[in-house]
């Protein structure tokens, strides 16, 4: 560093202010920074996490990224703040990226513990509830009597929003 508070960063050969590499910590002689300054020190780690993690190059993510549209591969939307996530097979013993996926999709991921039947299970869950297949067999007093003790509920937290939904769902389906 010179005496005008400048350095040059050896990645991107660019003389930049004290201030533009990132923080290492306190010495008795003063802050100390890292070599890199932030872009180039964020590429850096980059790089590093997907060689040692994931077994693959910044290259290797952006085909990928072209191959998928820039899209997730399972929600199909493209990623807002944070890049997507390289999926990868947890079981491998050899790194294997399967794909990049959005950090809520790759969170369920988690959660389903890779388990390609409980996905099928969800699915089917969701596309025909217990509830809606079983109508007959729970009887009318239990959908007669939910309305009336989410009504009571919303009036306990006092939630005109939800009492708002409620008078909706009740003229909807001509319940008094």
């Amino acid at each position: 560093m010179d005496e005008t508070g400048f350095r040059v960063c050896p990645k991107c050969n660019l003389r930049k202010p004290r201030e533009d590499f990132p923080l290492k910590g306190k010495h008795r002689h003063g802050d100390r920074r890292y070599g890199y300054c932030k872009p180039c020190a964020s590429t850096y780690q980059r790089e590093l996490k997907f060689a040692n993690v994931y077994g693959i190059t910044p290259a290797f993510y952006e085909r990928l990224m072209d191959i998928q549209g820039n899209v997730c591969a399972i929600c199909l939307r493209p990623p807002k703040k944070i890049r997507l996530a390289v999926d990868h097979d947890h079981k491998a013993t050899i790194k294997t990226p399967r794909g990049l996926l959005c950090w809520m999709c790759n969170r369920v991921l988690g959660m389903f513990r890779d388990n390609a039947d409980r996905f099928r299970r969800a699915a089917e869950y969701l596309e025909h509830p217990p509830v809606e297949r079983h109508k007959e067999i729970l009887g009318a007093s239990f959908f007669d009597d939910s309305p009336e003790l989410l009504r009571r509920a919303a009036e306990y937290l006092e939630k005109p929003i939800i009492l708002k939904a409620l008078q909706e769902f009740h003229e909807r389906n001509q319940i008094k």
